[in-house]
């Protein structure tokens, strides 16, 4: 159920494998008879979304609640993650290459900014012209 609720959707990776887990996780939880329905479904989808899609997550969330439907917010970030594709100028494959490259640069430099040192104040997590 975990994995249902809480399974961030990335950019570094194609959509459509990462959204039938979650579809498949709903039939899991169908077959014990904690499954939800479909408005509730597109909703977790919208929410799983990772922060680097916010405005496609603001956008989806604005929609008309009587349009929310699973079929149609699945649609919308594939269709997203086409123009994404397209406007990259390269391949599918460049692109996912290229986004997980700056998903793992993130956390490395999440990693860094907690090991700074500002040599004004001593304390850690600035540097001087931050202080």
């Amino acid at each position: 159920m975990q994995s249902f609720y809480c399974t961030p959707l990335t950019n570094a990776e194609p959509m459509e494998p990462q959204i039938n887990k979650l579809i498949e996780a709903n039939h899991n939880l169908e077959t014990i008879g904690c499954g939800v329905n479909d408005k509730t479904l597109a909703y977790i989808i919208i929410m799983a979304l990772s922060d680097t899609l916010l405005m496609l997550q603001t956008v989806l969330f604005n929609k008309d609640n009587t349009a929310i439907t699973s079929e149609a917010v699945i649609s919308q970030i594939l269709a997203d993650e086409e123009r994404r594709v397209n406007i990259s100028g390269g391949t599918a494959t460049a692109y996912f290459m290229k986004a997980g490259k700056k998903v793992s640069n993130n956390k490395s430099r999440g990693n860094q900014q907690d090991k700074k040192k500002c040599s004004y104040c001593k304390k850690k997590n600035h540097e001087a012209h931050e202080c």
